[in-house]
């Protein structure tokens, strides 16, 4: 399956975009509204589970306007992977409800995560000035929990970085940028297709880019085109790792109700896996065009009834009103 291959390839030929330059500066069903040049809605589903790992380093996120997903992947035996994971998909989502571009917001994540380590750099020390803080917290293993806390602060940093990937939709498309190994698969119908392969050393395991290392990364970049049915799985790699292809697919098409799919999808990683799981799923419904008739009487009544001359006495409190839900 082409899935259990992913880790030992990188394809060549998959096109790259050169980041824009910037200054420094239970799950609900939810759905990303259709805007008025699109003609597509995106139902949405977000689950992580920690599987059989001490400590959950995946990370995802989604903006309040359901238009970007977040999803990111601590780098594998580097220090603070669940911090760098955390701290990059949060910077994403938030620099992009500010307005940034879709580049914009990886660039603000691969920053982030370098400042982050520097900060951390820093810290050291702590360790060897805990004695005033600890004084008052003796009780319940407080002071144990600080000091280890102070500990993975300590951590030699260098090495800690993350992989990320953002997916945007924009109308009727979904664009892609990322870096690493956590990767977006396309369903359609009974095709299943990789949309964003994994970026590793080729005939090794080892990642062609992350975030937190260099200051002019450059993510990968594809775009597609959505149609009404499309499922779209965002995935860290304790999911396309230990799920091949055919239990994906079988997975996606088992259901409409996209935060179900993630549970499921994520749950089964995880106990079958050695790795954290963590995935979103979208899935691509027809807007409807039909006007809603009865709510546009509804307003029209309430229009010229505002009109009126207001009567002589007051209206009850159950007077009837017409409004829209």
């Amino acid at each position: 399956m082409f899935i259990r291959l992913l880790s030992a390839k990188r394809n060549a030929n998959a096109p790259r975009h050169p980041a824009e330059a910037i200054d420094r500066e239970q799950i609900p069903r939810t759905a990303s509204p259709a805007t008025a040049e699109s003609t597509l809605t995106l139902a949405v589903g977000m689950a992580s589970k920690r599987g059989p790992r001490e400590r959950n380093e995946d990370a995802a996120s989604i903006s309040s306007s359901h238009d970007l997903f977040a999803i990111a992947d601590g780098i594998g035996g580097a220090p603070l992977g669940d911090i760098m994971s955390t701290a990059s998909c949060n910077a994403a989502v938030s620099a992009y409800e500010e307005g940034a571009s879709l580049f914009e917001a990886f660039n603000e994540a691969n920053l982030t995560a370098i400042e982050l380590k520097q900060l951390l750099w820093t810290h050291n020390a702590l360790t060897e000035n805990l004695s005033p803080l600890t004084t008052a917290h003796r009780s319940g293993g407080a002071e144990r929990k600080l000091r280890e806390h102070a500990a993975r602060l300590a951590l030699p940093t260098a090495g800690a970085g993350s992989t990320i990937l953002l997916a945007e939709r924009k109308d009727t498309h979904l664009n892609l940028v990322w870096a690493g190994d956590t990767i977006a698969l396309l369903l359609r119908g009974n095709a299943l297709r990789l949309a964003a392969a994994p970026d590793n050393v080729q005939g090794t395991n080892e990642l062609g880019s992350a975030v937190g290392y260099e200051a002019t990364a450059t993510p990968r970049f594809a775009t597609y085109d959505l149609e009404p049915g499309d499922r779209i799985l965002l995935c860290t790699d304790g999911v396309w790792g230990t799920l091949d292809e055919e239990r994906l697919s079988e997975l996606l098409r088992s259901s409409d109700n996209a935060p179900w799919l993630a549970q499921i999808i994520t749950k089964e990683a995880a106990d079958l896996g050695t790795d954290n799981a963590t995935a979103i799923v979208l899935i691509a419904e027809r807007a409807d065009p039909t006007p809603n008739v009865e709510c546009a009487a509804a307003a029209e009544v309430e229009a010229r009834l505002e009109t009126l001359p207001l009567p002589a006495v007051p209206c009850t409190p159950n007077y009837p009103t017409f409004r829209c839900a």
